[in-house]
């Protein structure tokens, strides 16, 4: 996928003649449900550009931040799997051309689903909506589908809906999949999500025990808002950026109870780093960390000599799963386009 994508946060930025396909929703962690919209939504944009004056139709996704169920309530602490800017990448594996990221405030909320679906067809050119059965917009979600449907008569668009997606028995929905990383479980998770879950961030100096016990580690500054699988020992995979890299990886999470730690950590011990072309310094590069499996539950040693020894076997053990679960092909591409995003947008605000 190339790294074409536009973002823009505000739809007065856009004044398009393009007809534009169009998906709407959180998108939180883009997962198997979430894709079967973006599938069906591609599929209709080729159906559009192969009719006779179909002209070079454009995939648009919008999605909020915050998302609707924070604005509305504050005191939810809830914990999202991506941040807005992961989401739209995300979805631009998926063939989206646009991705628009709407500030969800007070005005936004008061809008009623016809005033919202105006004010796209002022900017974007919607030839059709693609959205999930249980879809709904505008002020007290009075907008579903059959009402969208009706818009869509006066509008001159057309609306088309995608059924939920099932993993066993149960219907694959993002809260779903949090409960199941706070649970440890990246694995049941990654059925859902599709991919690996992954948590991106700037390195920061860290206490730097492990660097003096021989496992340097680099220590991923934390978020708060994010939801982190359940403390222990993981397999994972880092990804770097400039230069950018992909390194196998031991990742830890929790407090350190061997050290006394009270600080929650992300803390990632890179195999064979640095490479050849590269320094060995991380602190304030941006990187993404990808969890493959659990290893273990963070544990408290007897002694500093039985960590070193309980490492050195992590080490091993992740090497054996990381092989066993290769990433999916665009993720090389997909991580090195976000990375590369997460350093503009940090430069731009210093």
């Amino acid at each position: 996928m190339a790294s074409d994508l536009r973002i823009v946060t505000d739809l007065q930025e856009l004044r398009m003649g393009n007809p534009a396909i169009v998906v709407i929703g959180k998108f939180d962690g883009v997962h198997i449900g979430h894709q079967a919209i973006l599938h069906k939504a591609m599929t209709s944009k080729a159906s559009v550009q192969q009719k006779p004056g179909g002209g070079n139709p454009i995939l648009v996704a919008v999605t909020f931040d915050p998302l609707p169920v924070q604005f509305f309530n504050p005191d939810l602490d809830l914990k999202l799997l991506n941040t807005p800017l992961e989401r739209l990448w995300l979805v631009h594996q998926f063939g989206v051309d646009v991705g628009v990221c709407l500030r969800f405030d007070a005005e936004l909320a008061q809008l009623s689903s016809e005033e919202f679906i105006a004010l796209m067809q002022r900017h974007v050119n919607m030839v059709e909506l693609v959205v999930g059965e249980d879809f709904a917009l505008g002020h007290h979600r009075s907008g579903t589908v059959n009402i969208l449907r009706q818009l869509g008569k006066r509008y001159n668009f057309k609306v088309t809906t995608v059924s939920e997606v099932q993993n066993g028995t149960e219907m694959v929905r993002s809260r779903g999949i949090r409960d199941l990383l706070q649970e440890g479980k990246v694995v049941k998770a990654k059925e859902r999500l599709g991919h690996h879950h992954f948590v991106t961030g700037q390195i920061i100096t860290g206490g730097k025990q492990a660097r003096h016990l021989g496992f340097p580690t680099a220590n991923l500054a934390v978020d708060p808002s994010r939801c982190y699988p359940q403390s222990g020992v993981y397999a994972t995979r880092t990804w770097i950026s400039q230069p950018f890299g992909r390194f196998e990886s031991v990742t830890n999470l929790g407090f350190r109870p061997t050290f006394q730690g009270t600080e929650y950590r992300v803390e990632s011990h890179l195999l064979d780093f640095p490479a050849a072309h590269q320094d060995g310094n991380l602190y304030d590069r941006v990187v993404a960390v990808s969890f493959a499996r659990r290893l273990r539950d963070e544990i408290r040693f007897p002694s500093v000599e039985d960590l070193c020894t309980q490492v050195a076997f992590d080490i091993q053990q992740a090497r054996s799963v990381l092989c066993e679960n290769p990433e999916s092909p665009g993720t090389c591409h997909f991580m090195r386009d976000l990375l590369r995003a997460m350093d503009c947008v940090d430069s731009s605000s210093t």
